[in-house]
């Protein structure tokens, strides 16, 4: 499942998704997870391991790689 798919799942605004995620850490963590899901970048090994994490497996790796073909 994309990023952007989990987001509509779940009903959350990128805000909230960022949050869940825990980029607080980040600049505008907002603006990120745009980039995420809608403009197709794909994150450091880093953060990638972090929505793995946060989103109980239901967003990996992979999802990013396979979408950008």
């Amino acid at each position: 499942m994309t990023l952007e798919e989990y987001r509509t799942k779940y009903q959350l605004s990128f805000t909230q998704l960022a949050n869940q995620l825990g980029f607080g850490d980040l600049k505008n963590p907002t603006a990120e997870i745009k980039r995420y899901c809608v403009q197709g970048t794909i994150p450091r090994s880093d953060r990638l391991m972090q929505i793995n994490n946060n989103t109980n497996g239901e967003v990996t790796a992979n999802d990013f790689h396979s979408r950008s073909r």
